[in-house]
């Protein structure tokens, strides 16, 4: 740990740690772009009408694929994902209902939340429709540049503000990825709930599927214990150690072997030449804690014991 006059040191921590290597399938995701995995039941051709839209090309692919579409009011971002059975055989009206209030109520909840115009099921498949991306994927903007303490706590702040405004309104939600959160040019930032809306109906095991997807999973939610606010303090964390430091918070060379590490909270020495405060380095480790009760008593209290602090009185009170 360093003295907080090195707050805003920069250094260049080591990708490589995190670069899946379980299979081909999950290095094609690490690379944040399309990759055709040929056809499945998400793939639409040119033209194809999702509810109001008209599919125009795809984008991506990570746990959705995603195309760009035409609606009434401009071009929109299309997100389709595999529902379980149960949803499209018994319960299909009903969950599209409750998938149109949930996208409703999210779209006024926080600026920072990415704008979502509508949901809906179209065969077995779910659709959201949402705002063209207005930025970059965090992990994107993390490695093009060196990034300090002081860089990264607005990101956290806005997201933070995201995930407990949606807490504040009956939504608690399934953890995040990095690469739900976007990062504008200007520094505001886009949280993508709208893929947390189809890992809702999702059980651990496809989250386990996905190299990413475990990264911010709390150990509760490992023992399948359902969502709290402070779930979401330690995906908020877990998030910053990971874009900090470039690793993931606990060691392991499986993803079985991170989820025993999470749920006993043996936390990895950060990587060294990494310039964070030692108060900074605490704050973690309590919000990291294998225990709800152990960490911070409210998200508003960790972002304080995160907040950068600046000149002579910040280094003489470190």
């Amino acid at each position: 740990m360093s003295d907080e006059h090195d707050e805003d040191q920069r250094h260049e921590p080591s990708w490589t740690d995190w670069r899946p290597d379980e299979s081909d399938e999950h290095r094609q995701i690490h690379e944040y772009g399309w990759t055709d995995w040929g056809p499945d039941e998400r793939s639409l051709e040119p033209g194809a009408r999702v509810g109001p839209y008209t599919v125009r090309a795809p984008i991506g692919l990570y746990l959705e694929r995603t195309y760009l579409a035409d609606g009434a009011d401009g071009p929109v971002e299309l997100a389709l994902f595999v529902l379980p059975d149960i949803v499209v055989t018994d319960i299909g009206v009903r969950f599209e209902r409750e998938l149109a209030i949930v996208v409703k109520t999210l779209s006024t909840l926080h600026p920072a939340i990415r704008p979502l115009y509508a949901a809906g099921l179209h065969g077995p498949l779910g659709w959201i429709a949402r705002a063209p991306a207005a930025g970059v994927p965090l992990p994107t903007w993390r490695a093009a540049t060196p990034r300090t303490w002081s860089d990264l706590f607005p990101i956290l702040q806005q997201v933070a503000g995201a995930i407990t405004s949606a807490e504040q309104a009956g939504l608690l939600l399934p953890p995040l990825v990095p690469e739900d959160i976007l990062v504008e040019p200007g520094g505001g930032v886009q949280v993508d709930l709208g893929t947390v809306l189809a890992d809702h109906h999702a059980c651990l095991g496809d989250q386990l599927n996905h190299p990413r997807t475990f990264l911010l999973l709390s150990p509760e939610a490992v023992r399948g214990e359902p969502p709290s606010p402070r779930s979401s303090q330690f995906s908020i964390c877990a998030l910053a150690w990971f874009v900090f430091h470039g690793q993931r918070p606990f060691a392991s060379d499986s993803i079985v072997a991170y989820m025993f590490a999470t749920l006993e909270g043996r936390l990895r020495e950060p990587p060294p030449g990494t310039a964070l405060p030692s108060r900074i380095h605490q704050a973690l480790v309590r919000g990291l804690a294998a225990e709800p009760a152990d960490r911070w008593p409210t998200m508003p209290e960790l972002l304080a014991a995160l907040a950068p602090r600046k000149g002579l009185l910040g280094w003489l009170r470190r």
